[in-house]
């Protein structure tokens, strides 16, 4: 059975498939890395796309609810970007701080407690939208 994404807040339809934008945008960042020389020609080729596909969008069932809502999944193998954000999420996590991770959600006021902010110091906090669909959003 195929259901629609019924929250305009957070999908839209698309007048013309991006893919292909997207890979010429993802090569040219690669060309460039090659470039400067950060990246070698052999990965280079490794990260270069030119028969990337859509990222495929399902749903699986939560079954344990009423009416079988459904959890959405984003498959990104074979996309424009797809080797392009492995390569990236190496090198941040090659960088991480386990000083300044936070493991649960539970560590988090401990650990804010603890911090003292100065006048011009500034907190941020970035939030994602359907990451966590179970979250409110408010």
């Amino acid at each position: 059975m195929k259901r629609k994404c019924y929250d305009p807040n957070t999908y839209r339809v698309l007048k013309k498939d991006p893919t292909n934008a997207i890979q010429s945008k993802c090569n040219t960042f690669i060309k460039c890395l090659f470039d400067n020389k950060f990246i070698d020609l052999k990965f280079k080729k490794f990260l270069t796309h030119y028969d990337s596909t859509a990222p495929r969008f399902y749903g699986l069932p939560k079954i344990h609810k009423p009416y079988l809502p459904l959890r959405p999944v984003v498959s990104f193998v074979g996309s424009p970007s797809y080797a392009l954000s492995k390569f990236i999420s190496q090198i941040l996590s090659s960088i991480k701080n386990d000083v300044l991770n936070i493991r649960s959600s539970q560590e988090l006021p401990h650990i804010l407690s603890q911090i003292i902010l100065e006048d011009d110091d500034v907190s941020v906090s970035f939030d994602v939208v359907s990451l966590f669909t179970s979250v409110p959003i408010h």
